[in-house]
């Protein structure tokens, strides 16, 4: 069992840390425009900003993993 060091520990903190903040403040946002009302086409941007948000986010991991499994990213600074 590989044991972390106290770097590693930092970074998760961090970014739970940064997790919690956003979840926090997306939680204030929501609250605070509850009675806005939302009309047809912003339900549409809003559809289509999630939608295209995780496609793009699919598509490029896919890209990383692919990179990674074809060996093209072990060649970088080996000229």
């Amino acid at each position: 069992m590989t044991r972390w060091s106290g770097g590693t520990w930092l970074s998760i903190l961090l970014i739970l840390a940064m997790i919690v903040v956003a979840g926090m403040v997306a939680w204030w946002v929501w609250t605070q425009a509850a009675d806005l009302p939302i009309g047809l086409h912003g339900m549409i941007a809003l559809a289509l900003g999630t939608s295209l948000s995780i496609i793009l986010a699919i598509v490029l991991m896919g890209l990383a993993v692919k990179s990674s499994r074809s060996g093209h990213d072990d060649e970088i600074g080996h000229e």
